[in-house]
């Protein structure tokens, strides 16, 4: 029997896989300071955090103050710390000491970082030119050698980063003059975090989070969109240093920083507990909402989801809203480059000129009608697919696995019809490494053991030989064959185009012992390989090809198109063909992708 606790550590794991995934080789940036920077062991903890996520993917930067160490120095050299708004009056003398101790705390916390075998560079505000300032002032009294931010050149992190290495800052920046000024900590880890495009800004300090009520603990808010935030300054809830703070994340959102978190960092390992569990320990602030339920984070959105939704993929740690061109945007505003197209179907990309338009057309007229009637935009989608594909008929699907089970039933109608059922010319023979689809039929096609598995017995008759060998085809053909399926490229596992050599030979095989040959074009099919299909490149035609994904552009549409031999067992009444059904409003989309 397995110890529970080790169990538990586990789903720990699995529960921050997402996460890992989700983050991995983007830039965070970690303020830290406050009580955390006191104490050996939880800056020995804090580090440790920092270090791990450098080693799963992550590229930190670390932002640090140390003004309750500075305070300490000003008061050992016998002078008197004063403060005017909450920000530290910095005379000469007083700046001198900040330098000293801020480079030394930064030195301390390099060779933390070190002695855990990760390579780490302290730098400064000055080292780069990383952080240009002029003189700031407290509701306009000169409080000395304090900074504001004009500028930063983030090329020095960036060039760090790119090495390999952590960098850790401390905020002591120089004025046109070449005069050194000390710089709030948290000021200093927004504009960094702004300029390096970080996905993350994480401020450890000494409180707990955001309250809803600043006098009671219980009121921490977990969650916080920047209009909430904005509505909490104005309300009056939050008072003294969290409201720059609170500004300070408000800006960093705004500026493209897609989280703040603010942590308690005298938790240990709160870093950890935040960023890589599903609830976190302090509060995150997020970008301003669009969805349908503005009332529920994305996090809150996605387990509402996983309530009621079988759970048959491990999806990715993101819920969608809208997409615009090559673009996609999550609930909370993210945007992100599409490369997969939705696995190869949305081929125009969101909202393409004409495409809305056309399907919007389409609903206002007519959404669904039985097969047992005509209507236009079915004549005309069809007219099209057959003219591109140089094949005979066309029937529409509602997906691409349903086009493949259309497909078999052709073949095996074409060897009833011509041979009888006595001939007992049934088997089809596809390849290793395919994949056709999740219903039945398609899965007995499939050329992996571990998806038919399940499922098993499927249909049987179904031989498999290997991709690309025209002998190990050969070997399993037999007086009882009907068909060869194939995709003319293998998207499974990777990129694989079929050799021309390997098309011919089955056209030639096909011919000689009056076997039907199926190319599954769904992936591969509309345009993505230079032709409208991948076929037309090696000029071996199919007597039957299956196609969907790109047909309908995001709207569930497939299609089983027939060369004349195929279609030569194929009644009138195309009684065989009554369980697939059509929407004519895929059609429309379909005219558009053809």
């Amino acid at each position: 029997m397995v110890n529970q606790k080790y169990l538990d550590k586990a789903e720990t794991l699995i529960e921050a896989l997402p996460y890992i995934q989700r983050f991995n080789r983007k830039i965070v940036v970690v303020k830290y300071g406050g009580s955390a920077m006191l104490d050996e062991e939880l800056k020995a903890n804090v580090i440790k955090d920092v270090v791990l996520l450098k080693l799963i993917g992550f590229k930190p930067i670390i932002v640090h103050g140390g003004g309750k160490e500075i305070s300490r120095w000003v008061n050992k050299v016998g002078m008197e710390p004063r403060f005017v708004n909450g920000l530290r009056v910095t005379d000469k003398d007083t700046m001198e000491i900040a330098e000293m101790v801020l480079a030394k705390v930064n030195k301390e916390l390099v060779t933390l970082v070190e002695s855990l075998g990760v390579q780490a560079v302290g730098i400064s505000g000055k080292d780069g030119g990383l952080l240009q300032c002029h003189k700031k002032l407290s509701k306009g009294e000169d409080i000395g050698y304090v900074g504001d931010i004009e500028k930063v050149n983030p090329k020095v992190l960036q060039d760090l980063l790119e090495k390999d290495f952590l960098p850790i800052v401390f905020p002591i920046g120089f004025d046109t003059n070449f005069d050194s000024y000390n710089i709030n900590a948290d000021d200093a880890a927004c504009a960094i975090a702004e300029a390096v495009h970080a996905e993350k800004l994480v401020f450890l300090s000494d409180i707990e989070g955001v309250y809803k009520d600043k006098d009671d603990p219980s009121s921490l808010i977990s969650e916080l969109h920047v209009h909430e935030a904005e509505k909490l300054i104005s309300d009056g809830y939050v008072g003294g240093g969290m409201i720059p703070k609170l500004q300070n994340c408000i800006d960093a959102i705004e500026e493209g920083v897609n989280r703040v978190h603010i942590l308690d960092g005298r938790i240990p390992h709160s870093l950890l507990l935040e960023i890589f569990t599903n609830k976190g320990i302090g509060t995150a602030i997020l970008k301003r909402r669009r969805g349908r339920n503005i009332t529920m984070s994305m996090n809150e959105q996605m387990n509402h989801a996983e309530e009621s939704i079988l759970h048959t993929y491990n999806r990715f740690p993101v819920m969608f809203d809208h997409g615009e061109g090559c673009y996609l945007y999550d609930t909370e505003g993210k945007k992100y480059l599409d490369f997969a197209a939705g696995i190869a179907v949305n081929a125009l990309g969101y909202h393409y000129p004409g495409y809305d338009e056309a399907l919007k057309a389409q609903i206002d007229k007519l959404t669904h009608i039985s097969n047992l009637y005509y209507n236009e935009p079915m004549s005309e989608a069809g007219e099209k697919l057959v003219k591109a594909s140089g094949l005979a008929k066309a029937f529409f699907t509602n997906s691409g696995t349903e086009a493949i089970e259309g497909a078999l039933k052709a073949a095996r109608k074409y060897a009833y019809t011509k041979y009888g059922k006595e001939s007992q010319k049934y088997e089809i023979i596809a390849m290793n490494h395919s994949f056709h689809g999740r219903s039945m039929g398609a899965l007995s096609v499939t050329g992996t053991e571990h998806y038919r598995e399940p499922f098993e017995p499927l249909i049987g008759g179904v031989k498999f030989a290997d991709f690309n060998d025209l002998e190990s085809v050969k070997a399993q053909i037999t007086d009882k064959t009907c068909a060869i399926i194939t995709e003319v490229v293998q998207g499974e596992g990777g990129i694989y185009p079929a050799q021309k050599e390997f098309l011919e030979g089955l056209r030639a095989l096909c011919d000689e012992n009056d076997i039907i040959l199926i190319f599954d074009e769904i992936q591969c099919g509309m345009g993505r390989t230079g032709y409208y299909f991948a076929w037309q490149s090696y000029g071996v035609k199919p007597d039957v090809m299956t196609c969907a994904k790109a047909l309908g552009c995001g709207v569930p549409v497939g299609a089983f198109v027939l060369g004349g031999k195929s279609c030569s067992s194929i009644s009138r009444t195309g009684r065989s063909w009554h369980n697939l059904w059509w929407k004519p409003v895929c059609m429309c989309s379909c005219q558009q992708g053809v």
